[in-house]
């Protein structure tokens, strides 16, 4: 069995250093993750058995190793087989997830002891030119207790888990982007006179009356110390 991948991140079980500035992050500073590719598919053998499939880490610190995985994530967009270990396949549920239907496969890795959530798809996606998006999985499993914001996202993987068989998998495109969520700022606006002012119409509310006034008949009132708004 082996996975073929393109990584972008870091692989906790790698030495190397991670592909990008933009992984690990942090749970809670994530915003939309999109993946696009163009994917064609040719099996040789007599008997081939495959996914292609995302594979990303869930880990409790931004430096991560093995000891630090706390979820392996994997999102199969086409599959052979079902997960299962050792023959037996493992417990699964029918879930929706960016409003497609999904198999969430279930598992707990007894040597390191993480936890495994694989969705394969009850539809087939269109591997030729497809658009994901994989932020919406992670927020699926955040609001069942399965990860935490303060975790931390180390990577992006793509690739073929290969159990048997020959063949090829040829990508004319892949592409990631990262959207940045909208950051919320407080402003303080004690101590400072303000008036409704429309630019349309270049004129202002007076507080006492409630109708449009010119910016003139303000400045009478307020004098210089106010501000537009």
């Amino acid at each position: 069995k082996a996975y073929p991948e393109i990584l972008y991140g870091k692989n906790p079980y790698g030495s190397i250093p991670s592909t990008t500035s933009d992984f690990p992050r942090r749970i809670s500073t994530l915003g939309e993750i999109a993946v696009t590719y163009k994917a064609s598919i040719q099996t040789t053998g007599q008997t081939n058995d495959y996914n292609l499939s995302f594979d990303l880490w869930i880990t409790d610190s931004n430096t991560p190793t093995p000891q630090n995985i706390k979820l392996e994530i994997m999102v199969w967009e086409l599959g052979t087989f079902e997960p299962g270990i050792a023959g037996f396949t493992l417990p699964h549920e029918t879930v929706t997830v960016d409003g497609y239907s999904y198999e969430l496969y279930s598992f707990v890795h007894s040597s390191l002891s993480f936890q495994y959530r694989a969705f394969l798809p009850r539809f087939t996606p269109n591997v030729a030119n497809r658009t994901i998006r994989l932020d919406p999985f992670i927020a699926f499993l955040r609001t069942r207790g399965d990860l935490t914001n303060d975790q931390f996202l180390s990577n992006i993987t793509f690739g073929t888990e290969l159990v048997q068989g020959s063949g090829s998998i040829t990508l004319a495109d892949y592409t990631i982007n990262l959207t940045q969520p909208v950051s919320t700022q407080t402003l303080t606006l004690s101590g400072i006179n303000w008036i409704c002012y429309s630019h349309k119409t270049n004129q202002y509310v007076n507080p006492a009356s409630g109708v449009f006034e010119s910016v003139s008949e303000g400045l009478k009132i307020f004098g210089t110390d106010y501000r537009r708004g």
